[in-house]
């Protein structure tokens, strides 16, 4: 008998905790929202909620594999409990990489330090897998009853001022205000679009040149996506790419881009044009994908492009785990097509990992280069970049460059072939710009 009570006892208690961090789950959490909204009806009080949306678990997720990124959760629970302590506070999993947080205390001021408290804990490294991570946190607040009147609404509130967290720049906390329903609504409506938008062409391929200084010609263009909305216009892909990636869109669209990206070259070689690369970005979605050589492979011999004029870009964040990525790089080098490494500089990579992995070119992050001429230390270390990928045999291309200081910056550092790409060469541009303004005359 005892048994089978112990045995219901764990029942319940699965019923209504999340197995992984023993946190409440959605379902204990909805109850005690809808008990803190009677109390605080009857006492004539109010009662703030949180919620917690982790802006980097992504990265961790499909850098490192799940078993790491179930730890990181654990570890990430263990912190908002500490940080909710004495607050009169209930915690909760709601799933995924988002939590809520009941905050007793009524008073503005307390749900603040509370969201205060929770950002200064996240800001401590996790270590997982012999590295140290730095994630940060968007957290959204509502207050009852000032904005929400019973539970459901209250959440859908506080999600809305997370998601403009997040719109702004992450890591921080906001309230919610009226105005977040029209961006809430707005957002949503982007979401169903976007997945008629690769059916309705409306996606677009704009190339940025990318300029080989010693002698201002044109080596290479890099493919980046555009959306021409029907009644918003041409949108920049930082409205929607994180969209796609939320909504797993992102591999359609990226297959896109790189089938359009390389038929465009194709046609450009047929017709006279310079016999350059195309650098097209990988998600990090598209860079785990068991079958991706496969897939570029097919690729290639669907579009005619030999691979020798196909770049492929990833972030130094993809190979925070070789083994995941070795095969694949390993794979891509083999069929001929290059792996250029973005941002590089941002302290992801190591130069063991330039070793290792099969590199051909490094894209110094833009953030060393708008500061390097006012700062000794952005200079230095651009210095030492193109310096060591020189020595390496790797190219090297500045990004970012905007204005003339920043450009003669770069000559004391002039090592033969270094390549810069940035609005003071040119903009992105269309297919047809980029003929105009690059290309002689070509044959139609």
């Amino acid at each position: 008998m005892n048994g089978e009570k112990k045995n219901i006892r764990m029942i319940e208690y699965m019923a209504f905790h999340d197995e992984l961090t023993g946190l409440p789950n959605r379902r204990l959490f909805n109850h005690s929202l809808m008990e803190a909204i009677e109390e605080s009806k009857l006492a004539n009080t109010t009662f703030a909620l949180l919620v917690l949306d982790v802006d980097r678990f992504k990265l961790i997720n499909d850098s490192l594999g799940h078993t790491y990124g179930d730890l990181f959760l654990k570890t990430l629970s263990e912190r908002l409990i500490a940080a909710s302590e004495n607050m009169e506070s209930v915690v909760a999993r709601m799933g995924g990489d988002e939590f809520a947080i009941i905050c007793g205390s009524a008073n503005v001021q307390t749900a603040e330090v509370l969201a205060d408290q929770i950002l200064n804990v996240l800001k401590q490294p996790f270590h997982l897998k012999a590295n140290d991570f730095y994630i940060s946190a968007s957290i959204g607040i509502a207050r009852y009853p000032e904005h929400g009147q019973d539970s459901g609404e209250l959440l859908r509130l506080a999600d809305a001022a997370m998601y403009e967290v997040k719109k702004n720049g992450k890591n921080g906390y906001r309230y919610y205000s009226e105005d977040l329903d029209k961006l809430l609504t707005e957002r949503f409506e982007l979401e169903r679009e976007l997945g008629e938008a690769i059916g309705r062409r409306e996606l677009l391929v704009y190339y940025q040149p990318l300029i080989r200084v010693e002698d201002r010609h044109m080596v290479s263009v890099e493919a980046l996506v555009r959306w021409n909305h029907p009644t918003k216009g041409l949108l920049l892909p930082e409205t929607f790419i994180p969209i796609a990636e939320e909504t797993g869109l992102i591999q359609e669209i990226g297959t896109w881009v790189l089938r359009e990206a390389c038929r465009q070259m194709v046609q450009w070689h047929k017709r006279g044009g310079p016999l350059i690369p195309v650098s097209v970005n990988l998600s990090a979605h598209q860079f785990q994908q068991a079958d991706l050589v496969h897939n570029i492979e097919d690729l290639l011999a669907e579009t005619g492009l030999e691979a020798r004029y196909l770049e492929l870009e990833i972030t130094e964040s993809m190979m925070m785990d070789p083994t995941a990525c070795l095969d694949n790089l390993h794979g891509l080098s083999r069929l001929g097509v290059r792996i250029s490494l973005d941002d590089y500089g941002m302290g992801y990579s190591s130069l063991h990992d330039l070793k290792i992995f099969p590199i051909h070119k490094l894209k110094i992050d833009r953030s060393f280069i708008s500061d390097m001429t006012v700062s000794d230390m952005d200079k230095a270390i651009v210095s030492t970049i193109i310096s060591m990928a020189y020595h390496l045999k790797l190219d090297v291309v500045a990004e970012g460059i905007e204005t003339k200081d920043q450009l003669d910056s770069l000559a004391y550092n002039l090592c033969k072939g270094i390549q810069a790409q940035g609005y003071y060469f040119s903009r992105p541009l269309s297919a047809r710009q980029v003929e105009k303004e690059f290309f002689v005359p070509l044959r139609f």
